[in-house]
């Protein structure tokens, strides 16, 4: 008796995975170059250029403008005392170094119109205020003084303080006119002297369009 066929012939062993075809499988098949090591920085990095060495005048600036504002501050903290108007006022707009300046000038010039202080700086106080102001030189020394004080106890007021110096040099300017026309209105023909003893260079500039 015939045996009888299988139910089921053994199928075929599947055959292996063709290797894929392209640049995909060549790319594939060729070995991952190794990555190459980062390149060294150059040098690694630049050596830092040496300090300056501390200059020997900077030191003595620092100094000198410690001593100046300290001291300013100190005059300033004075004159803000007085009253109640300015005892609050912010550091931030405090202008005592030029409020001291402005003093220390006042007091320069005083010495030189009140007291005829002889020497250089009585001869360049004559020169230049008394040539400036003529007669009303004496006057300079308080005007410093007032805007000094305004600058100490309202310096936040910029544009108030403005208007205030603003309306005095007008006010002088008009005031010397007046003096030197008063005085004859000497011309620079007359000689400094002459100029100096009416109203001063500015009195001569405001006068002399109205002569």
């Amino acid at each position: 008796m015939a045996s009888r066929p299988s139910a089921a012939k053994k199928q075929p062993a599947k055959k292996a995975a063709a290797p894929a075809k392209g640049p995909a499988g060549k790319a594939a098949a060729k070995k991952a170059p190794a990555k190459k090591p980062p390149a060294k920085r150059a040098a690694a990095k630049k050596a830092a250029p040496p300090k300056p060495a501390p200059s020997p005048t900077g030191g003595v600036y620092r100094l000198v403008r410690a001593v100046w504002l300290g001291l300013a501050h100190a005059v300033g903290a004075v004159f803000r005392g007085i009253g109640q108007g300015a005892k609050n006022l912010d550091p931030a707009h405090r202008k005592d170094g030029v409020a001291l300046l402005l003093l220390g000038l006042g007091l320069i010039v005083a010495a030189g119109t009140w007291s005829n202080l002889r020497g250089p700086v009585g001869d360049l106080v004559e020169i230049i205020v008394t040539g400036a102001f003529g007669r009303l030189d004496l006057l300079v020394p308080i005007l410093l003084a007032v805007i000094a004080v305004r600058f100490i106890r309202h310096p936040e007021k910029p544009e108030a303080n403005g208007r205030i110096v603003i309306g005095l040099s007008a006010l002088v300017i008009g005031v010397l006119g007046q003096v030197h026309i008063a005085c004859g209105a000497p011309a620079r023909s007359d000689g400094m002297q002459a100029i100096r003893d009416a109203g001063g260079l500015i009195g001569w500039g405001a006068a002399t369009p109205l002569t």
